[in-house]
């Protein structure tokens, strides 16, 4: 049985390795028959890739044959042609080449034209602009000079607005500068105008002393108060054709003795002047100060004690020294002093001094504590001021010997000089000559701007200015005319002008011939043609800036019936009135 086992086992293996075998030999058989397939497809497409290689060679090398040939055949054609078109196509070159020159030329022509019409449009209408400021301006400037045109006993006119353009230039001043000058100059010193100085002289002497205020960097209110303050001290008339230089020289060294001390020079002028025009206004205080040199040093050792309470310091001291009255505590000891009310402010101060010092010696206390028991508060610290500082410290006489070194005109002639030298004054005077010119331009055409205005007003109220239609009929006449006949609006302004002026032109009036050579374009030659106008109406008596009264009645009617045409509306239930 065991035996039998063994034998099945035996076979059983062999069968397997047969069956193993079989299947190996199988798989090989089958691997070299995929693969001689395989390699049958690789070389049966081969053949056709060669195939196709050849055929697309074939029909490339017949294309390139063909190409070659059409291509031989074209340049025989061309060569053949080319003799007989050849003159024919340089001169279509030639003309296509000079058409394609005129063209640009053409264009770039035009544009240059355009450029030079918009150039004159421009120029235009800044020309009419630049008088329209300047005539504005003038007219502002004139209004402004009324006060002064008082103060003159002028009328605020064109030709005074000229005057004191011309005023300007000749010394520098810009036009408010000049106002304020004259105006204070006027306030302090008009009534000294044809009595302490002549009116030739006076008006020498303005021009004389702005230049001077504005060498010495005041302000010009200071110095025309301080100008027509000086004339109020002396007859200057006595120095004839000298009497202006004559008092400049003394402005000048009153201000040099002023700003020879302590204190800020504008601090000093400015109670300089409150302290000169008080006591030019008050009688009980005249002949304090005989000269201003006198007042200025006064000031200028009172400004030592404190600069802007100098002159508040003086008029104390002043008073205490004019203590004359029976009820006055100082009376005697001025009287012992030697001073009467017509002892002068630093001969006063001189005789009461040692007087004071004897007396505090003789009691054995302070001189202070003798003004105190004499004088009031204020009174005791001017007196101790000038006492000690004055006389004592020699302030007095240091004052008088430095005003001796700067006397005379030629000192005020020098310093003025010296700074129109300057950078700055040689700007300010150029500017002020701009100024004068501008005035001078302005005036051209000042009058017709009042016209111009009342046009404007017309217009305004006819609504026939800055509404929709209006403002686009603007634009479009201002881009058609590229602004050479001036703006639209101006344009529109004068046309109404030219109407206004027609019906105040009386029948009498000589015809106004038009602007030569300007064809109411320019801004001149429009203007000037108003111009013409407005003087022939006032030769004819009539006036340019009214209307007659019959044609004013009748122009205010017709603006009544443009904006309100219907008739008014009966009231509700109104009676009938019957017609019998």
């Amino acid at each position: 049985m065991d035996d039998l086992t063994i034998q099945l086992k035996l076979d059983n293996r062999q069968a397997k390795q047969s069956s193993t075998e079989f299947a190996e030999h199988q798989k090989t058989n089958e691997a070299g028959v995929l693969a001689d397939q395989q390699a049958a497809e690789r070389g049966k497409l081969d053949g056709i890739k060669r195939s196709n290689r050849e055929r697309i060679a074939s029909q490339i090398q017949t294309l390139e044959a063909e190409t070659a040939a059409a291509r031989r055949g074209a340049q025989a054609q061309s060569e053949a042609v080319k003799g007989v078109n050849l003159a024919a196509a340089e001169s279509s070159t030639r003309a296509a080449a000079m058409v394609g020159v005129a063209i640009g030329a053409a264009t770039q022509g035009f544009r240059e034209l355009l450029q030079l019409a918009h150039g004159v449009g421009q120029a235009v209408t800044d020309a009419q602009r630049k008088q329209k400021e300047l005539a504005t301006g003038f007219g502002e400037s004139r209004d402004q000079l009324r006060e002064l045109a008082t103060l003159m006993d002028r009328r605020a006119d064109d030709e005074f607005a000229i005057d004191v353009a011309q005023f300007g230039a000749a010394t520098g001043l810009r036009q408010p500068e000049s106002k304020a000058f004259l105006t204070e100059l006027y306030n302090a010193g008009a009534q000294y105008k044809g009595r302490t100085i002549s009116d030739a002289e006076f008006e020498q002497y303005s021009r004389q002393t702005a230049k001077l205020s504005l060498a010495r960097g005041m302000t010009m209110e200071q110095g025309g108060d301080l100008a027509g303050t000086i004339l109020g001290f002396t007859d200057y008339s006595k120095f004839g054709a000298r009497a202006s230089e004559q008092a400049a020289a003394t402005m000048n060294a009153s201000l040099a003795i002023l700003g020879h001390g302590q204190g800020a020079n504008p601090v000093l002028a400015r109670q300089f002047h409150m302290i000169t025009a008080a006591l030019l206004n008050e009688n009980k205080d005249s002949g304090v100060f005989k000269r201003p040199e006198e007042a200025a040093a006064a000031v200028s050792i009172a400004a030592e004690f404190h600069d802007a309470g100098a002159s508040e310091i003086i008029r104390g001291t002043v008073r205490a020294l004019r203590g004359f009255g029976k009820d006055d505590k100082q009376s005697p000891l001025l009287a012992r002093a030697g001073i009467t009310p017509r002892t002068s402010f630093e001969d006063a101060i001189r005789k009461l001094a040692p007087a004071v010092q004897a007396e505090a010696r003789q009691r054995n206390i302070l001189i202070e504590d003798v003004l105190g028991e004499n004088f009031d508060e204020l009174g005791k610290t001017g007196l101790a001021t000038f006492i000690n500082k004055g006389v004592f410290a020699g302030a007095f006489q240091e004052r008088r010997e430095f005003g001796a070194t700067v006397a005379g005109y030629d000192r005020a002639e020098s310093l003025i000089q010296g700074y129109e030298g300057t950078t700055s004054g040689q700007h300010r005077l150029a500017s002020a000559q701009v100024q004068l010119a501008e005035a001078e331009r302005g005036r051209e055409t000042s009058k017709l701007e009042i016209v111009r205005k009342q046009a404007l007003a017309e217009l305004i109220r006819r609504r026939a200015i800055d509404t929709t239609g209006t403002n686009i009929s603007r634009y479009l006449f201002d881009a058609a005319t590229f602004g050479s006949l001036g703006s639209g609006e101006q344009r529109q302004i004068d046309l109404a002008v030219r109407d206004i002026l027609n019906r105040r032109t009386p029948s009498t009036a000589v015809p106004a011939t038009g602007p030569r050579g300007h064809l109411n374009i320019s801004a001149e030659g429009l203007q000037g043609a108003f111009n013409r106008q407005m003087s022939a109406i006032e030769q004819a008596g009539g006036n340019p800036y009214a209307d007659p009264v019959v044609a004013a009645i009748k122009e205010q009617t017709a603006v009544m019936q443009r904006s309100d045409p219907a008739p008014p509306a009966p009231l509700p239930n109104a009676p009938r009135t019957q017609t019998r």
